[in-house]
């Protein structure tokens, strides 16, 4: 950024803001200037003015200044003398000793130095503002007499004598409340002016009328408003100051925390947004908005400020966790599962990396993926039950009964008195036509873990053995509740439909999911045969169990099924007709 000089400044302002340096300029040297400047840089040296100082929250000075009036928000190194006042505001650091006849320090404030006061304000000091005081007095008799209809006279005096006398007595009246109005305001101007552009209702309204389409004026307005704690006008000045001028990271801010603090929060959050991407280590911001979005219910936008964060933050891991956990909590697995991969497991991956990671991709869908990442697991580790026993849940699911019974008989080997133990037990009453007992053993274990699903699978053959098809159904339906992937209870289900004859468009739909994660299962396959076989489609039938004999050439009940259908199909052949 550049210096910038306002050149059309009228007499009346001369001086307020006219100068303006930003974040970039660098100075060394001896700097005089009149009027009023804002420094927002580096300086070197000594400056001198009688007018207004002002060091902006980027400005850092190593200077002896001679000043009207200083208001410091920034760094400065170095003695500073006053005629008028001296404003050391929030946030900012003053190294040196003071002389000035009046003292601001806002809490927040850092000063190491000396200050030396004098007992009484300097002549010029009052002298200026009597002077604002006759030039405001000048002008409210103008305005006065203007309302009355006549021509105005740059003359204040005689005024009265040109109004009709029909106008003279409200004039009058008009004039010695404004008079008396004038006299006390300036009573308190002299007694309490805040800062350069004075704390009073009239000095306020003419420098904001002023200020309107000036920046650099804008700019002082708003962070007076600011710092004085009037934040509803510091937001409006702010909002008008990034309509005029390009967008100021630091005015954004400014503009977000004076919205904050006067009520606004909704809209302040936007603009919190738009500062977090200059200052993406800023985690205040992040606090503020994060506990916003939370109290609010905004999910979206509370992912997009953690996604923002992790993104900008590459190297931050926690960062990267606090964004999987908003994942796992809203079920987006699928993002999860993504970057746990690239983010968070280690390198090499542990056996807990690849735990949680085939448990994602189970729970994500992904269930050949999930065993690849499970064995891998529990070939760096063959005691880890909790990754053996996630295996053989991978392998049920997927309809892999075999190797998910191989995986649950080690568990049984390592911990006989585990639950799936138990299970094994029942399975293998079942077996043996110990259909009782295996209930039994089957309502042991959900007793203790009611979501067990093997137990609840076991529980539903053994009904459909006992005759007792509903209890069966309700029992395929409750763990599909729990998992509608559930491959286990859709070809169980299925196949109930199918042995009763009803229902046999649903029981094509569960039959045929229940080989989403594998079409090549044997035992599947039959169910799904026999469903055709009951809506009379012989030929997609013999089909099918033909390929489950091909897996499986040896197995008797798949060769009847074949027989079965065969024979079906040569019934509902057309006969040749009989010969004499």
């Amino acid at each position: 950024m550049t210096c910038l000089h306002f050149s059309n400044i009228n007499k009346k302002m001369r001086d307020e803001l006219n100068s303006y340096c930003g974040d970039g300029v660098r100075m060394e040297g001896l700097l005089k200037f009149r009027g009023a400047l804002r420094f927002e840089g580096n300086f070197k040296g000594e400056i001198n003015t009688p007018d207004t100082l002002i060091i902006g929250e980027t400005g850092k000075l190593e200077a002896k200044i001679e000043a009207g009036s200083f208001f410091n928000m920034g760094e400065v190194n170095g003695d500073v003398r006053a005629s008028k006042k001296i404003s050391i505001l929030t946030g900012s650091r003053l190294k040196g000793n003071i002389d000035t006849p009046a003292l601001v320090s806002e809490e927040g404030a850092l000063f190491m130095g000396k200050c030396v006061m004098p007992a009484q304000a300097p002549a010029a000091l009052l002298e200026e503002k009597e002077s604002n005081l006759k030039r405001a007095i000048n002008k409210t008799f103008q305005n006065l007499f203007t309302a009355t209809g006549e021509k105005e006279e740059p003359q204040t005096t005689g005024l009265l004598s040109k109004i009709p006398p029909e106008k003279r007595k409200m004039a009058l009246g008009g004039s010695v409340a404004a008079a008396i109005m004038i006299l006390l305001y300036g009573m308190y101007f002299y007694s309490s002016s805040k800062t350069s552009m004075g704390s009073t209702l009239l000095s306020r309204y003419i420098y904001e009328r002023a200020a309107q389409d000036n920046p650099a004026k804008l700019l002082l307005l708003a962070d007076v408003y600011f710092n004085e704690e009037h934040y509803s006008r510091a937001a409006t000045t702010y909002a008008r100051l990034r309509e005029i001028s390009p967008p100021d990271p630091a005015v954004t801010k400014r503009l977000a925390i004076s919205l904050e603090k006067s009520g606004n929060m909704e809209e302040a959050a936007s603009y919190y947004e738009e500062t977090l991407k200059n200052e993406p280590q800023d985690n205040e911001i992040i606090t503020k908005l994060a506990d916003y979005y939370q109290s609010s219910g905004n999910t979206a936008k509370l992912i997009g400020v953690r996604e923002f964060i992790a993104s900008s933050r590459p190297a931050d891991v926690d960062a990267a966790k606090a964004l999987y956990a908003l994942y796992l909590e809203n079920k987006d697995t699928a993002k999860a599962l993504e970057l746990y991969k690239a983010r968070i497991a280690a390198s090499p991956k542990t056996v807990d990396d690849l735990l949680t990671m085939g448990k994602l991709q189970k729970q994500a869908g992904l269930l050949p993926e999930a065993i690849k990442t499970l064995t891998e697991a529990v070939v760096k580790n063959f005691s880890n039950k909790e990754a053996i026993l996630e295996l053989g849940y991978a392998y049920h699911k997927a309809g892999q009964e075999e190797k998910s019974l191989d995986i649950f008989l080690h568990i049984s080997r390592l911990d006989p008195q585990h639950p799936e133990a138990v299970v094994n037990a029942g399975f293998s009453d079942l077996a043996m036509g110990k259909t009782d007992k295996a209930v039994e053993e089957f309502n042991r274990t959900l007793s203790a873990n009611p979501g067990n699903m093997r137990a609840l699978l076991g529980l539903a053959i053994a009904s459909s053995r006992l005759g007792d098809g509903g209890k069966a159904e309700q029992y395929c339906k409750k763990m599909l509740e729990a998992d509608p992937d559930y491959s286990p209870a859709l070809n169980r289900l299925a196949w109930l439909y199918a042995q009763q004859k009803r229902n046999l468009d649903e029981a094509e739909k569960y039959s045929l999911a229940s080989m989403k994660y594998n079409e090549n299962l044997p035992d599947y396959m039959d169910t799904l045969s026999e469903i055709y076989y009951q809506k009379r489609n012989y030929d997609k039938a013999i089909e099918i169990i033909t390929r489950a004999i091909e897996l499986r050439p040896t197995n008797p009940y798949f060769l009847t099924q074949l027989e079965k259908f065969s024979a079906a199909k040569r019934r509902l052949a057309p006969q040749p007709p009989n010969t004499p």
